[in-house]
């Protein structure tokens, strides 16, 4: 029975290692990293082994060896006999303390001095010590057994908890200068007992060590907790070690405890007990897996661990003799001296053993690995592209891996290996540097490591990444030469794709017109751009690794744009990044000037980097107030302007009205009394006054254009020019025009009156300036370069093409009043109105030939209103 139960445990033990060894050769994955609970409550009698929580990568083999001091992995099968003896002493060990606690507690109960403190010149065990101790003994004999039984599990740990809570309750008293009422609870002690501060009290020292022990067999039950309960243990241990030492030496300040309760002689025996029996029941875990093991370094442990507790024991006893005899210094001094040379020795032999235990295990591990890692070596030169070559150079033999072949362009063993195969594959201009480099390694025995190009038969050209080193024999004669090569195209080609992106980026940082700012998440500046040298006046070479809070923030924005940095790191959410804002800048000479600012977070690994653009808007800020000022001026002049305008129409217009008047006063009641030359002149003067009223009007108009605001709204533009024709219709009738409105003109967004005004000036012009016996007009629309073309064409007497521009401007006439009225201010309204929508108006004409006016309107501002574009380019309806 006690065989099979070793073999499966052996093989559970080869299992693991073989997990081991995965895991070392391997990155960790996050399913390896994370630790499995199976079996956490698992007894020492399992057969499953523990696992680390965590195992580092092939980097970090420092953190590897360190943790594995602590959860060593039993590769090699404990020594049954050894580990059947071990929880043989544990159990015993429990149950002596147990024994030893009842004892105390009959000697409390039956007043019996040698039952409570041996001795009447020895501080007495403390009832609640006694207590603890049964409750701890009882535990420790329960889990040495690692029982099935769930209500014996649940009684171990209820004891362990009850230990722990007395030894912490405890210590709370001495801490807070409490007074719980749990020193009396089961039998009280006269005041000025022995070694003891406040009667039935326990040892600080005590106290502690309970707390200490309960919590180590609370989390024993827990594999993962192994080293922890451990750690635990041997701290207790080494507490109730100082007190024993100091019984045997005869230093009362170890167990005196200063003014408090000293620990009782048996107490610091019991403790000692309790923590070896815990540390030996999970020997074949944590820090005792070496001591059980039938390897060179267990068995090296176990001879020198005992010599290295006991033999300091025995010198510091008898330097205690000798020092008593007058011989040495203080016995103060020899204990130091002691518990030294104990931890060192004994620290030393531990990891000493581990290092041969470690030995033993590689070796094992790597006979049991040999050929799966062999299998591996070929499957992982596949996957990377990794062939690997021997060459033999007494014999020339040359041997290839199965990648070697294919990384050459050919199938395993379609050409026979050889040295002149693979030059023959090297590109022509890297042979000569391979061969080189290749005799100066046969020669020296040095390393070499190059890239060269290969040249497959097809003619594709591969790059490669050779890496050798020379074999030699004991006399130091090379015998052979083992080489690698990877194909390393791909990288080659990511690498350079990456300088050239690299390059291209700095040259766009560098040449920015806008300072470049880097700064990680502790608000370090990594970069700074020469714009950057130039807005803030510090050298790249002074920013970078400097604080930007400290370097371009003023005061008192420093603390705030700390706690948004740390804010983002911690929740993502950053209020100014990702957006352009304006703020102030604080230069190298210390003074503040506006700045604009764009942030954009950089996820960067596990870390952020925050790039920033910053441009200088001093002489905009001084731009926009100077704007602002002349806005205000033109503003209060306008309206200056304005309010005089119509003052001064209002006053032009008052005696325009009465000459009006009066003329026609004059002409109606002294018709009679004034021959033809004074009726004439009569009505030249009334004329006159209508013309001059007239001219005041158009100007006013004219000059509310600049002034007030367009008022845009969707416009169906055949039905406008419709209206214009209904309100000039009885000058149209008059000379007989024939006006043609085209049905399918676009809807326009503009300002429906200022439009109106220029189609019916267009209108009446053509109206006006046609002589033919059949006047004819037509309105239509068309569409060029995005912008609707408006045309107003006639057949009447035309205009030579030296005046297209001229009549456009005010006050320019081409024909006396005489002729034709009006008084030239009309076109420069259109000029004015269209300019104001964003458009331009010409004239395309010669004499007799007819006038054809056209202007446009942008038409991507009908689009942005959504109407829908019919096939023929206009847009129907308003929306």
């Amino acid at each position: 029975m006690a065989e099979a139960e070793s073999r499966a445990t052996r093989i559970a033990y080869l299992e693991h290692a073989a997990a081991i060894l995965e895991r070392s050769q391997a990155p960790a994955t996050p399913a390896q990293q994370e630790p499995s609970d199976k079996g956490d409550r698992d007894g020492a009698a399992s057969s499953s082994p523990p696992r680390a929580s965590k195992l580092a990568g092939d980097g970090d083999r420092g953190h590897t060896t360190l943790w594995e001091r602590f959860d060593l992995f039993p590769f090699v099968t404990p020594n049954p006999r050894l580990v059947l003896a071990l929880q043989a002493f544990a159990k015993a060990a429990g149950l002596a303390v147990v024994i030893t606690g009842g004892f105390v507690l009959a000697g409390w109960a039956l007043d019996i001095t040698l039952l409570k403190s041996i001795s009447s010149s020895f501080v007495a065990m403390k009832p609640n010590v006694a207590l603890a101790f049964v409750l701890a003994g009882a535990a420790l004999n329960i889990v040495s057994t690692s029982p099935a039984n769930r209500k014996l599990r649940f009684a171990a740990l209820a004891c362990a908890f009850l230990v722990a809570l007395t030894g912490l309750l405890t210590l709370s008293e001495y801490l807070y200068d409490w007074n719980l009422k749990i020193d009396r609870l089961l039998f009280s002690e006269p005041p000025g007992a022995l070694g003891t501060s406040t009667p039935a009290r326990m040892a600080p020292t005590s106290a502690l060590c309970l707390f200490l022990i309960g919590i180590s067999l609370l989390v024993l039950e827990v594999r993962r907790c192994y080293p922890v309960a451990q750690v635990l243990t041997l701290l207790a241990a080494l507490v109730s070690l100082t007190a024993f030492i100091g019984y045997v030496y005869g230093v009362g300040s170890l167990y005196e405890g200063g003014s408090s309760t000293a620990m009782a002689l048996h107490s610091s025996l019991c403790f000692l007990l309790l923590s070896s029996g815990i540390l030996l029941t999970r020997q074949d875990h944590g820090l005792l897996a070496i001591v059980t093991s039938d390897a060179a370094g267990g068995v090296m442990a176990r001879r020198l661990l005992p010599a290295a507790i006991l033999i300091p024991l025995l010198l510091g006893w008898v330097t205690v003799l000798d020092e008593e005899a007058g011989l040495h210094g203080p016995a103060f001094g020899v204990f130091l001296v002691v518990i030294w040379s104990i931890v060192s020795f004994a620290a030393l032999t531990w990891w000493n053993s581990g290092s041969l235990y470690r030995l033993d295990v590689e070796r094992q591990r790597a006979q049991d690995e040999l050929k799966k890692g062999q299998a591996q070596l070929a499957e992982a030169q596949r996957i990377a592209h990794v062939g690997s070559a021997e060459w033999d150079i007494a014999t020339k033999a040359i041997t290839w891996s199965d990648e070697m072949f294919r990384m050459f362009g050919n199938e395993p063993g379609e050409v026979p290996p050889g040295y002149e195969v693979f030059l023959q594959r090297v590109h022509p201009d890297d042979r000569r540097a391979v061969e080189q480099n290749i005799t100066r390694t046969v020669r020296s025995g040095e390393p070499f490591a190059f890239d060269y190009r290969i040249v497959r038969p097809d003619g594709s050209i591969r790059m490669a990444h050779g890496e050798g080193q020379v074999v030699r024999d004991e006399a130091g004669a090379p015998v052979r030469l083992l080489g690698t090569a990877q194909d390393i195209t791909e990288r080659k080609q990511i690498e350079h794709a990456l300088r050239q992106n690299e390059m291209r980026t700095r040259s766009i940082i560098d040449t920015a017109n806008d300072a470049f700012v880097a700064i990680d998440a502790a608000d370090v500046i990594k970069d700074w751009n020469p714009q950057a040298e130039l807005t803030f006046g510090w050298k790249r070479e002074e920013a970078v690794g400097r604080s930007l809070a400290e370097t371009v923030i003023p005061p008192a924005r420093r603390e705030a744009h700390l706690e948004g940095l740390h804010r983002y790191v911690l929740t993502g959410e950053g209020p100014m990044l990702n957006r352009r804002v304006e703020l102030e800048g604080l230069h190298k000479d210390g003074h503040l000037f506006p700045v604009e600012m764009t942030i954009s977070p950089i996820r960067w690994g596990r870390s952020h980097i925050f790039s920033a653009f910053i441009r200088d808007i001093t002489e905009r800020k001084q731009a926009e107030e100077a704007l602002a000022h002349q806005t205000g001026e033109l503003t209060r002049i306008n309206a200056e302007l304005e309010d005089f305008t119509h003052s001064v129409s209002h006053d032009l217009k008052e005696p325009l009205r009465g000459i009006e008047a009066f003329a026609g006063f004059i002409a109606e009641d002294y018709a009679d009394k004034l021959d033809e030359q004074g009726q004439g002149y009569v009505n030249v003067l009334r004329e006159s006054a209508v013309r001059m009223k007239d001219l005041i009007d158009d100007l006013l108009q004219l000059s509310r254009i600049g002034r007030t605001r367009l008022e845009q709204a969707p416009v169906a533009m055949s039905a406008l020019v419709r209206d214009v024709s209904l309100e000039l219709s009885f000058a149209l009738h008059e000379k007989r025009v024939e006006l043609l409105i085209d049905p399918d003109m676009p809807t326009v967004p503009c300002d429906p009156a200022r439009m109106r005004e220029v189609f019916k000036n267009l209108i009446s012009n053509s109206v006006k300036y046609n002589d033919k016996p059949q006047p004819r007009i037509e309105v239509g629309c068309g569409i060029d370069n995005g912008a609707f073309i408006f045309t107003v064409r006639d057949n009447g007497i035309g205009i030579a093409a030296e005046f297209h521009e001229k009549i456009f401007k005010i006050f320019q006439r081409l024909h006396h009043r005489e002729e034709y009225e009006g008084t030239g201010v009309g076109l420069a309204i259109c000029k004015k109105v269209v300019e104001a929508h964003g458009g331009r108006i010409w004239v395309e004409s010669a004499p007799g030939e007819g006038t054809t006016f056209l202007f446009t309107i942008p038409r991507s501002a009908a689009k942005q209103l959504g109407q829908e574009e019919r096939e023929n380019g206009s847009y129907a309806g308003a929306v």
